[in-house]
């Protein structure tokens, strides 16, 4: 699944599009790829403590969150400000790529 925006709707989505596949397709495998400013979505202090408790338990049960390095140099963003938890990529496209290539879907909720 691919996060590209800050909203709090798309991060919404994001998570009712995992929790619907985890649910649905047992032993699923999910996999996040966070690139431009859906990183803010992250920072610590943007992060609510329902958020937070959502990231924690999907990290908990397998989800893994793949944090994009170019997008963070773009915005001046250290990982060092974000909730703990995230896999640093370099490039969160090539990510997608690699992901898609071998059998992920590509879903952007």
């Amino acid at each position: 699944m691919h996060i590209s925006n800050d909203s709090q709707e798309s991060l919404k989505n994001l998570f009712s599009s995992i929790y619907s596949v985890l649910d649905t397709v047992k032993q699923s495998q999910v996999e996040v790829v966070i690139t431009d400013r859906g990183i803010i979505n992250f920072l610590k202090g943007n992060v609510d403590k329902y958020t937070y408790e959502t990231i924690m338990e999907l990290i908990g049960s397998g989800v893994k969150f793949n944090l994009c390095n170019i997008s963070l140099r773009s915005l001046g963003i250290s990982s060092k400000d974000l909730i703990e938890g995230l896999n640093n990529v370099e490039s969160g496209i090539i990510k997608i790529i690699e992901l898609v290539n071998n059998g992920y879907v590509y879903i952007k909720p």
